[in-house]
């Protein structure tokens, strides 16, 4: 008995060794399917029927302007997709269903309709066999094939004859003896397809797509082929009713960007789902996605559909209504592009021929909602993705929202801020008066000059505040800005949203409020006396976005109340167009109150602004309300014409409150008379209707 022990211990641990391995398996397979193929939801059921479940994808929201009227549609249509929860087990099965559906799409649409294969690398499959020039190494698509050959598993030196043979036999297109299964021309086939599938990560939550926009015959035809893995999906493609206005604000629906999956799966989305990549399709993603629902199939095991029935109804999703005005829209964006392509057309070196871009955002002063919001050069989201390479690559960068994304120094426009603060702070009256002398020699060693006397040689004489905001005058902001200091100016100004986001849904750029803070921060060394001088009149490191101009004045005439800048007007359910959502008022951190005379004194000072000549014939044509404005025209340095800044407000009025705000810039547009011939069209088709462009 002795003797017989260690031959019956190697046995039990040859039978747990052997456990051990098949556990090991059984672990890895379940592992495979739970974490990397997902669930499988079709099962064989005890009466020996096969039953699946599909999803019923939802329709998404539509988005409409704050008048009701649509702006983003859904065109539904049906495309025919390979299900890979629904595949035959065999390769030969699989070869045979693409190639008959390949066919059948083939003889009802024409071979041009079918979904095209993307970036096959091999010249031919007979005789001399090559990698295409552009898949060699260096090639534009040299890292597409690195890409397959280590997804297959195959060295990076392998040559394109031993590549093509190991797809050929993986894929069972060659039998025992090396000859093809099908003829050269269904091996072509079925090889470009395979490969196209894999390239394109076909699998559990990625169906394959063979034809958009399917025809009945299409339809009818593959559906007939009663070959199991062969299914429809409805498919909804965005639908811009106004073709190439508004497309920085609306933005792009697509698939799930790969660094968000996971955030989206926990959401509880399908990884095959169309979501929001840009603007307002992503900023009201929430709103606007529906709840996909689900089709139970029951079916024998030859393919035939014994039953099916609707498990989860699909909950669209809901309807996302803007504060924008798309007539207003259509004004602001045609108007700016006229007037940057007149200012262009009749410049010269620094007088405007370097002019082609510019934005403008129109805002209501009582919620802070935009009513339009424009940005130039623009686009078509209509033509995006076919246009897409060389928009990004034009060098004027029209996907560049310069409205919320490009910061500018504000000019002139700044001196508001300025005169608001001193007069808050005590510093100055409405009455006070400051002599100009032209020349501001308060420092020794810099020493500025006003405008008027560098293009005149004169001065401004003996002002106050309000006719220094309508003469522009340098010297009078020079000075009031040394009285009161940085700190206090960068208060105030921060008080009115200058460097501070505006609160609007969509990505913005924070700006540069110009501080002896950020020259530390930034490196440049220190604050100067004369960078308060610069910093009083708009100039310095003074960088702030459109948009953040029109909350800026916006917030003057609200008397400090500074309110959230926003997009979203109401959300109302889809099916019975149910408010289910309203926007509310939300004021911003950090603001600081102004009295009303100190306010009126401001606003006084740009009625008077539009006694000056040049602004008086932009706004010639706005005949039913008082509008006041201020001018800002920032130098860029170089052979570039200066910035042109326009903000400005209407009515003018002690009896009806501001209705509308306006702010823009032009760049290199020479003067801000340039932009307010853009304001002015705007607020004319806002009161009274119709604008006069041009």
């Amino acid at each position: 008995m002795q003797q017989n022990k260690p031959a019956q211990i190697l046995r039990y641990l040859f039978v747990i060794a052997f456990l051990i391995v098949v556990c090991s398996v059984f672990c890895a397979r379940l592992v495979s399917l739970q974490l990397i193929e997902g669930p499988d939801e079709s099962i064989i059921t005890d009466e020996g029927t096969y039953k699946r479940v599909e999803k019923l994808t939802a329709s998404r929201g539509e988005i409409f302007d704050r008048n009701g009227v649509a702006l983003v549609t859904n065109d539904y249509s049906r495309s025919i997709v390979l299900d890979y929860g629904d595949l035959p087990w065999t390769a030969k099965e699989v070869n045979d269903l693409v190639l008959a559906a390949v066919k059948t799409i083939a003889a009802t649409e024409g071979e041009e309709r079918l979904c095209a294969v993307e970036y096959f690398p091999f010249t031919a499959i007979t005789g001399e066999i090559e990698y295409k020039e552009t898949y060699l190494e260096g090639g534009e698509d040299d890292f597409r094939l690195e890409r397959m050959k280590k997804r297959y598993e195959r060295a990076e030196d392998i040559s394109a004859a031993d590549f093509l043979s190991y797809l050929l036999t993986r894929w069972k297109l060659l039998d025992e003896d090396g000859n093809f299964v099908y003829s050269y021309e269904d091996t072509y086939i079925l090889l470009c397809r395979r490969y196209d599938m894999d390239y394109k990560n076909f699998g559990p939550d990625s169906p394959y797509l063979l034809l958009e926009d399917a025809s009945i015959e299409a339809l009818s035809g593959v559906l007939e082929l009663n070959l199991r893995g062969i299914g429809t999906v409805m498919r909804a493609d965005r639908v811009y009713m106004f073709p190439g206005y508004m497309s920085h604000i609306l933005g792009k629906v697509g698939k799930i960007p790969a660094e968000q999956a996971e955030a989206y799966r926990e959401l509880g989305y399908s990884m095959d789902a169309t979501v929001g990549v840009s603007g307002v399709e992503l900023a009201f993603e929430e709103y606007l996605h529906g709840i996909d629902g689900e089709i139970t199939i029951i079916e024998d095991l030859d393919g035939n559909i014994l039953e099916q029935y609707i498990s989860r109804e699909p909950q669209p999703g809901r309807d996302v209504y803007l504060t924008i005005d798309a007539e207003l829209q259509k004004v602001a964006e045609d108007s700016l592009a006229y007037r940057i392509k007149e200012i262009a057309k009749s410049g010269s070196v620094m007088t405007g021929a370097d002019c082609d871009s510019g934005a403008i955002v129109a805002l209501d002063p009582r919620t802070n909602a935009v009513l339009c919001i424009a940005s130039y050069p623009t686009y078509d989201l209509s033509t995006f993705d076919e246009n897409y390479a060389d928009l990004l690559l034009d060098e004027k960068a029209p996907l560049l929202n310069r409205a919320l994304s490009a910061a500018y120094a504000p000019g002139s426009t700044f001196k508001l801020c300025t005169g608001l603060a001193a007069l808050t702070e005590g510093k100055i009256t409405q009455y006070t008066t400051i002599r100009d002398r032209g020349i501001y020699a308060y420092y020794n060693d810099y020493q500025p000059h006003c405008w008027v006397y560098d293009q005149k040689g004169g001065t401004h004489g003996t002002i106050n505040v309000a006719q220094a905001i309508e003469h522009s005058c340098n010297y009078f902001f020079f000075e009031v800005g040394r009285i009161m200091g940085i700190d206090t100016l960068d208060k105030y100004a921060k008080s009115l949203g200058l460097g501070e986001k505006t609160g609007i849904e969509l990505p913005e750029e924070t700006g540069i409020l110009a501080s002896p803070d950020y020259v530390e921060t930034s490196g440049i060394g220190l604050w100067m006396p004369g960078d308060t001088l610069s910093a009083s009149i708009g100039q310095s490191y003074h960088l702030f976005t459109p948009i953040q101009l029109a909350s800026y004045l916006s917030t003057i005439i609200n008397y400090g109340t500074r309110y959230s800048t926003h997009l979203l007007g109401e959300v109302r359910d889809f099916s019975t167009g149910e408010v289910v959502y309203s926007y509310e008022n939300k004021t911003m951190e950090g603001c600081l109150s102004f009295s009303r005379d100190n306010v009126d004194v401001i606003k006084y000072g740009m009625r008077l602004v539009m006694n000056q000549y040049l602004t008086r014939q932009a706004f010639r044509d706005l005949t039913e309300v008082q509008a006041v404005g201020k001018t800002g025209t920032a130098q860029i340095g170089g052979n570039n014409s200066d910035n042109a800044t326009f903000v400005s407000f209407a009515p003018y009025s002690t009896s009806r409150d501001p209705e509308i705000v306006v702010a823009g810039i032009i760049e290199n547009g020479v003067s801000g008379n340039n932009t307010a011939y853009v304001v002015s069209d705007i607020m004319e088709k806002y009161f009274q209707g119709e604008a006069h462009i041009g």
